[in-house]
């Protein structure tokens, strides 16, 4: 086992490695410095390799405690004075969410590709090693900041020592339950694309996480002692399950194909999988008149891909819709959520800067848009001159707009309502935070279309190579994140927010026409 281990961990590491100097060799100034040898230079390899080791030592610590700070310890500071209570209470919530989302089992990595499908390795042997390795990385990540900030909210350290300890007890009881799913339907869900009934739970959760706290409701210790008592006793079989079981062969020879492991994972498999996307493609369609060129072209291409462009952004919007008339309607009769919620929505518009950022599809649908277009198309000459480029970029635009203002624009409404149904607020203060939300629902429809042209990081074989729009976007991500922590008055951020857009999209869309033409070309 640790021999298989230590090879595994090779095969990994190494790939890490390649994947740093690659990286080194996509930046600005220093690609210049770097020969095309690079790779079988054995010093640099060290170096990288020591890189490698560093993040892996990252990953066990840095998420584990930005998870913990911006997911539990900055929302406390909504629920004043019973912050001590929170932390419990979302901890455990929020663990069963992550268990549903990333039980490591059905992830579709390349290391699992490399080693089982390429090299050969045992997938059975290959997995138990990695799995073992995945939930000590989950102990030891976890402990230190379980206790660090379990005892800031006066939590016991008994319970501290326990919490990790559940989170590896919920990872082995959801995923024991999936592979055993899968074996009975015969079906293989990839955790990087989650089924809807897996969305909707994690939505219920993340729902009951921050909403239950507004009406006094919280998970106290008592209830925290039975759930881990429960789940302790489950995750043993479950274990056992997971360690007998001898069919991961069958499970990752249908989940580790190229399609789903070395195609960007922003691209949906259904888009991928030639038999759905056909589905998906409307061929009857009704053409408008008066559109000529590239604005022929653009419609054509939205009118044959609207199932796609819209499906999600329909989701998205009677998700919202639902939750803000529950929200009215309660905020109406029950006394005691109008004060939370009012209270709640005073002063956290930045919070809904975060919440944009989820629901916004520009990345998704820019990644489509090449797969589905810009891939085929950048190979003529004709596709890349100027004025192709720009008035496409035009047309894409304003369909990107259209895509996210929906959504956008219920929020806007429906914070709005509930704000004047449970309590009231100024006029000037409904007039910026409606102009607020839809100013970051055109910011995000700009900001990622403007990268996607000045970048455009994805290779023919839809492989995100460009370091530079992975930096920015975990820049963007980072923001916006911790915007959940500031809290200013409606009209200083409403109004910064409405000037930011118009600035930043102003600059942005003079970026685009100036360099678009130079910047907007296929990779190899």
């Amino acid at each position: 086992m640790i021999n298989d281990f230590i090879l595994s961990f090779r095969i990994r590491n190494t790939y890490r490695a390649n994947s740093v100097i690659y990286s080194l060799k996509k930046l600005p100034l220093i690609n210049k410095l770097l020969p095309n040898t690079l790779y079988s230079n054995s010093g640099l390899k060290t170096l990288a390799n020591i890189i490698g080791l560093f993040l892996e030592l990252l990953s066990i610590f840095v998420g584990k405690f930005l998870y913990i700070l911006v997911m539990i310890v900055f929302a406390s500071s909504m629920y004043q004075p019973n912050s001590d209570s929170f932390f419990l209470h979302a901890f455990i919530l929020l663990t069963i969410a992550g268990g549903i989302l990333n039980s490591d089992i059905f992830n579709p990595s390349k290391d699992k590709y490399y080693a089982i499908c390429l090299m050969k390795f045992n997938a059975k042997r290959y997995f138990l090693c990695n799995y073992y390795y995945f939930l000590l990385k989950i102990l030891v990540g976890f402990l230190p900041f379980t206790i660090l900030f379990g005892l800031v909210f006066h939590v016991k350290l008994s319970i501290c020592l326990m919490l990790p300890v559940f989170v590896i007890c919920v990872k082995l009881i959801i995923g024991a339950w999936g592979v055993r799913s899968s074996t009975r339907k015969k079906k293989i869900t990839n955790e990087n694309l989650p089924t809807i009934s897996a969305l909707i739970i994690i939505a219920i959760l993340l729902a009951l996480t921050y909403g239950l706290p507004i009406v006094g409701f919280y998970i106290n210790v008592v209830l925290f002692y039975i759930l881990f008592i429960i789940s302790f006793l489950i995750s043993i079989p479950s274990f056992l399950y997971l360690k007998r079981y001898d069919k991961y062969s069958k499970i990752y020879k249908e989940l580790l194909t190229p399609d789903t492991v070395l195609l960007n994972k922003n691209v949906k498999a259904s888009e991928m999988n030639k038999k759905a996307y056909l589905n998906q493609i409307n061929a009857d369609m009704v053409i408008e008149n008066g559109k000529t060129g590239y604005e022929f072209f653009h419609h054509i291409f939205v009118k044959r891909h609207r199932k796609m462009l819209w499906k999600a952004t329909k989701t998205i919007s009677l998700i919202f819709l639902i939750g803000f008339s529950c929200a009215i309607v309660a905020a109406i009769f029950v006394d005691g959520f109008k004060e939370g919620i009012h209270k709640l929505l005073d002063g956290t518009l930045p919070y809904f800067l975060f919440v944009m950022y989820i629901i916004n599809r520009g990345e998704k649908i820019t990644a489509m848009i090449f797969t589905n277009c810009d891939r085929s198309m950048l190979t003529y000459r004709f596709y890349r001159q100027p004025s192709a480029i720009l008035k496409l970029f035009q047309e894409r635009l304003k369909t990107l707009i259209q895509l996210n203002i929906v959504p956008g624009t219920i929020i806007a409404v429906g914070i709005v309502l509930l704000l004047y149904v449970s309590g009231g607020t100024s006029v000037l203060n409904y007039v910026l935070t409606f102009l607020a939300i839809i100013s970051m629902s055109i910011f995000f429809s700009i900001h990622y279309l403007v990268l996607y042209y000045l970048l455009q990081p994805y290779t023919i074989d839809i492989e995100m190579k460009d370091p530079r729009f992975a930096i920015i976007n975990w820049i963007t991500y980072f923001i916006c994140y911790f915007a959940i922590q500031i809290r200013i008055p409606t009209v200083i951020f409403g109004s910064c927010m409405i000037l930011f857009t118009v600035v930043y999209s102003v600059v942005a869309l003079f970026l685009a026409y100036r360099y678009a033409a130079k910047t907007f070309k296929l990779r190899n």
